[in-house]
């Protein structure tokens, strides 16, 4: 568990999820994904425009999971996490040539990413960021892993452009807003 939730940081749990609890997720977004009539919103209308890079980046499918059936493995999740539930969930399906730019997540108080799938350093997708830590000296990266959970806390991050031979890179974006 994260110690200093006041703190600003990066934290990377690299099993936040165990396989069983990864397999629950990837089933049903499989179930989302393969489904014709399943709903989405999108970043082009969701986001602030400075995070989808002025429409430039391509477009990430989004799905609301605050009612969703694998909501108790999210806020199981988060509480191991932070000690809380995150106040939202959603499902990010990032297509190929989407990406996000450098932000900071303002909105927030926190977040967490919850990776569903692996990558390879060749297939894009990699979280970028810079650590409070060390005074945002420098640029250090991240290749998803399942199960693994970033939590980030005013701290700049991007993730790079999903590559057209990868399949779309999967996760769980958790936010947090205290009251």
């Amino acid at each position: 568990m994260i110690e200093d939730l006041d703190k600003d940081q990066v934290y990377i749990e690299e099993q936040l999820l165990n396989p069983a609890q990864i397999g629950v997720i990837q089933e049903r977004f499989n179930e989302i994904l393969g489904n014709k009539n399943s709903e989405f919103a999108n970043s082009y209308t969701s986001w602030d425009t400075e995070i989808t890079d002025n429409y430039r980046a391509g477009i990430v499918l989004l799905k609301n999971l605050d009612n969703d059936a694998v909501r108790p493995v999210i806020k199981d999740a988060c509480e191991r996490m932070t000690g809380k539930d995150c106040t939202k969930a959603i499902l990010s399906v990032f297509t190929a040539g989407s990406y996000i730019p450098w932000h900071d997540d303002k909105k927030f108080d926190a977040a967490i990413t919850i990776h569903v799938d692996d990558y390879d350093w060749q297939d894009g997708g990699m979280f970028l960021y810079t650590d409070p830590s060390d005074n945002f000296s420098g640029i250090r990266g991240y290749i998803p892993r399942a199960g693994a959970g970033v939590y980030v806390k005013n701290a700049w991050h991007m993730v790079t452009p999903v590559l057209p031979t990868r399949p779309p890179r999967l996760t769980v974006q958790c936010w947090f807003i205290e009251d």
